[in-house]
């Protein structure tokens, strides 16, 4: 989605007092003027496409917090794996060259996954930063962030499971961003789903709209 087209899209929501979570894509100053122009927050993920930024905050961590009040840290055991994620805030902005280009923005964050995975004895580690014009409350981002992952893995997974996001070999211009947009368009329908009393999987229900046009036509209330 476009610069412009994201900004519309967000213009016409009712956003208040909800917490936007952005991928790096979105880490652009209009895009939060407008969030906070929504009476929003936003947390916006940085990434070296805004180099500049992505050095400073990354400088700005480089001495361990001691202020344990801004450190939040949690540990999930599950699925062959243990998971340790550590989530470090800071509210003093000086190591950003520009920090007031960016409306409301008021801390940055550091959040750091630790990975062990069971049956291969590998540990996996990534670090990720954001921008937030949340106060410094580590755990008030760190859920938020894991709540947008949450939700973007789970989208992923159905993508690519359900629909076979994965093995589309759709290259020319937009179609493939076109396509991906019907296909989310389409599972948010087959979510939604309530007609059938007996509870069906998203493959399982793409597989009887194609067979049955009653069916088909009623995920559309028609």
């Amino acid at each position: 989605m476009k610069l412009r087209q994201s900004q519309n899209f967000l213009k016409v929501l009712d956003l208040e007092n909800a917490i936007i979570t952005i991928d790096a894509m979105g880490c652009q100053t209009d895009i939060a003027e407008v969030i906070i122009e929504q009476k929003a927050d936003y947390i916006l993920a940085v990434k070296e496409n805004q180099k500049e930024l992505y050095q400073d905050i990354e400088s700005a961590f480089l001495i361990p917090s001691k202020d344990k009040s801004k450190i939040y840290i949690t540990e999930e055991v599950g699925s062959g794996r243990v998971e340790k994620r550590t989530c470090t805030v800071m509210d003093d902005l000086s190591h950003l060259l520009n920090p007031t280009k960016w409306n409301s923005l008021q801390s940055i964050a550091k959040i750091e996954s630790e990975r062990f995975i069971k049956s291969t004895g590998k540990t996996q580690k990534s670090t990720r930063f954001y921008i937030t014009s949340l106060p410094c409350d580590a755990k008030k981002i760190a859920d938020a962030v894991r709540s947008h992952w949450k939700i973007e893995n789970n989208l992923h997974w159905h993508l690519d499971v359900s629909f076979g996001e994965d093995k589309s070999r759709k290259r020319h211009k937009n179609a493939a961003q076109n396509f991906s947009s019907v296909l989310k368009l389409s599972l948010k329908i087959l979510l939604n789903e309530t007609i059938s009393p007996v509870k069906k999987s998203v493959r399982r229900k793409r597989k009887i709209a194609g067979w049955d046009n009653h069916y088909l036509l009623s995920l559309f209330n028609f």
